[in-house]
């Protein structure tokens, strides 16, 4: 069935039956038990292309997406590969993914996934209109620019790191294999066209990178050369029995911290080929909006690999067009001119910079979903404009509660400790404001944690383990746990309680375990917050990455379960039904858990001081800023 065809049947039927769950950690594995017409479960926020086309080629028809699959701080390609692929997207189903199941069949209606007729799961269908939508606002908010900012600052830090991929350091044996010839660097599967390209060119030397080049080399029995894998990886290795080779088969290690193809076009270069046309690969000649698209870590590589490169990257099957085009001089000298290879690489970084001065309003068009972007644009327009109106209306409104404040404030939290944590991505001058709104309301704000990027790294967790487990209370009691419960269990601990006679009590082990925290820069103190307080109020940033909402997520349950209440608050966004909350990984400590939001606003700090004040009194619940209401989250 064609992609039209297939999007047109569930468009009028909006139902679909019996598919097969695929779950796991990891993308790759679940894909590879995927089959034709089954439903994958995924944690993926802003999906890149490269992965939706994955999804889609493993003949996917439903992903359920445990969060948002869009975050809207960036034009996302990926969930919107998928919808105009015809694949069913779920998201936001929460932990409700808990409930799905490998190997087990579902229903997939509307909203709703459906088990023997029973909804056990629910979340948001996405539809093309709505990522059209999501697309258009993202990129008025200046995603690009920001991801372009990024792309350069990764870009230089590379340089920095791994210099001599840049510097003509290259391998002896691959040197005198490759200096001066053509190389062609098969990645993948080979298609017709550049299978047709290659037999043109009987003297190229053949490159292999990883198992897929490999398998594609011993498919189309083609004379390998080289082999580019990495460090760790057996797999090619393995194939290199069955690799066709007139010599011995020069085999080049990549470093884990470079895409595999990426590294191989750059060890290429630094030997001397004089060209290197890649096949099984699609990042070769994809424009700039869907090379930001790709994961951060992978897109400074690519982007000083062109750059290094110029002309002499190519995609293999681009070279069939050249053909076409002009059958006069050779085809491949054609792109050995050094005036196309200036042209390409200014071309390249003009475009980088265009990115990052314009905001670059480029948008890769899928099928139907471009067509429908300069609507969209339109109607953005006019909601802006609305929206601007109401800010000055609403600044208005805070203007006049800033002088209510205190009268509105007044003996809400009398007798009451709290500490205040501010998470990496918030302003810290909201805390101030934050602690201005305490005192007022007859509250004691003891101290204020300044979370840094470090105490959320991946890499850091086990460090930070360690500091907790010689400095703090926690000790080695969690040695079972994940990476960094027992840093974040032992903050809790160090400056909240819930025992009334433990409050203000000065806690010498946890002012040390706060000063070692400081001293490696994971966070920052100001005040007292050893001291415990009995209550909490944790500001988390609007947005951030899955990895970042898990460990938010465990460390404000850790919170919740050592205070009287925990307020999160959010400096402008609403918190509930969001991934965070969706992802809470402490159920059992939700009834100690109230939220908030636009904290960065006077309406919102008055909301939030009335959440701690509710929940000293045993009343927990999302506090909304414009209409406050109440409602139980257990």
């Amino acid at each position: 069935m064609s992609r039209g065809r297939r999007r047109a049947v569930e468009q009028s039927q909006d139902y679909s039956q019996g598919h097969t769950l695929r779950t796991g950690l990891q993308i790759s594995d679940i894909l590879e038990r995927t089959q034709l017409g089954d439903a994958v479960v995924i944690d993926i926020l802003d999906m890149d292309r490269a992965v939706a086309k994955r999804i889609v080629d493993a003949g996917a028809s439903v992903v359920l997406n445990v969060g948002p699959s869009y975050s809207g701080r960036f034009p996302a390609t990926g969930p919107m590969v998928l919808v105009d692929a015809g694949v069913i997207v779920i998201d936001n189903i929460g932990s409700a993914a808990s409930f799905l199941k490998e190997g087990e069949r579902i229903d997939v209606v509307g909203n709703d996934i459906l088990q023997h007729g029973e909804v056990i799961a629910q979340g948001r269908r996405c539809k093309a209109e709505n990522m059209i939508e999501e697309a258009a606002r993202a990129e008025l908010s200046g995603g690009v620019r920001i991801r372009a900012e990024s792309l350069i600052a990764d870009s230089v830090s590379l340089l920095r790191n791994s210099p001599a991929a840049f510097l003509g350091r290259a391998d002896p044996d691959l040197s005198a294999l490759v200096r001066g010839r053509a190389v062609v660097l098969v990645a993948g599967p080979l298609t017709k066209v550049g299978q047709s390209v290659l037999e043109q060119y009987p003297g190229a030397i053949i490159a292999v990178a990883g198992k897929g080049g490999a398998e594609a080399a011993v498919e189309r029995d083609l004379t390998v050369g080289a082999v580019f894998a990495r460090v760790d990886d057996a797999e090619p290795s393995a194939a290199l029995g069955a690799l066709k080779s007139d010599d011995d088969v020069v085999a080049i290690f990549i470093d884990q911290s470079w895409p595999l193809v990426d590294g191989s076009i750059t060890g290429l270069l630094a030997a001397g080929a004089k060209i290197v046309a890649v096949a099984g690969a699609d990042a070769i000649d994809e424009p700039l909006i869907e090379l930001l698209d790709r994961p951060r870590e992978q897109t400074a590589s690519s982007a000083l690999v062109r750059l290094d490169g110029g002309g002499r990257i190519v995609a293999l099957d681009s070279l069939e067009l050249l053909n076409q085009v002009q059958s006069s001089p050779p085809r491949w000298q054609l792109l050995l001119a050094g005036r196309q290879r200036t042209v390409i690489a200014v071309g390249l970084a003009l475009a980088l910079i265009v990115g990052v001065v314009l905001g670059s309003t480029i948008l890769a068009a899928t099928g139907s979903t471009g067509r429908q972007l300069s609507k969209a644009k339109a109607d953005l327009t006019q909601l802006t404009a609305a929206n601007e109106t109401f800010k000055q209306q609403q600044s208005g409104v805070d203007s006049f509660l800033t002088g209510v404040q205190p009268s509105l404030l007044v003996n809400q939290l009398t007798g009451r400790k709290v500490v205040i944590v501010i998470a990496p991505g918030v302003d810290p001058a909201l805390g101030e404001a934050i602690s201005g709104a305490i005192t007022q309301a007859t509250g004691s704000a003891i101290g204020v944690i300044q979370l840094t990027p470090k105490f959320l790294a991946q890499e850091q967790q086990a460090s930070l383990d360690d500091v907790a487990t010689r400095l703090s209370s926690v000790g080695a009691s969690l040695t079972s746990a994940g990476p960094g419960v027992r840093v974040r269990t032992a903050l809790s601990q160090a400056i909240a309680t819930s025992v009334k006679k433990s409050v203000g009590v000065p806690n010498v082990q946890g002012q040390g375990f706060l000063n070692a925290l400081a001293s490696v820069g994971a966070i920052s103190v100001t005040g007292t917050a050893s001291t415990r307080a009995d209550l909490v109020v944790f500001v988390v940033p609007d947005g951030g990455t899955a990895a970042e909402i898990a460990v938010l997520s465990d460390l404000g349950s850790r919170f919740a379960g050592n205070s009287v209440v925990t307020v999160l608050a959010t400096p402008n966004e609403p918190l509930a039904g969001s991934a965070l909350i969706k992802t809470w990984t402490a159920p059992s400590d939700q009834a100690r858990l109230s939220v908030t939001d636009k904290a960065s606003s006077t309406l919102g700090r008055i909301a939030l001081v009335q959440a701690l004040a509710a929940g000293a009194k045993g009343r927990y619940g999302t506090f909304g800023t414009i209409e406050p209401v109440l409602s139980s989250l257990t």
